[in-house]
């Protein structure tokens, strides 16, 4: 696709995040209730890729 000022875009930009990039396993919050002795664990978002293609006209 052309991004020159006479194509069809005259702006291409792409972004692209990851995150938790090791895949390291883990707890991102780990709540204890001491009155009733349980408690909470909530693990660590697996590795996610995201990419963003944006274009202006």
């Amino acid at each position: 696709m052309p991004v020159s000022g006479q194509g069809l875009a005259k702006r291409l930009s792409v972004s692209v995040n990851v995150t938790n990039i090791t895949d390291k396993k883990a707890a991102s919050t780990l709540s204890v209730g001491a009155a009733s002795g349980t408690y909470n664990y909530f693990p660590v978002a697996p590795r996610q890729v995201f990419a963003t293609i944006a274009a202006g006209f």
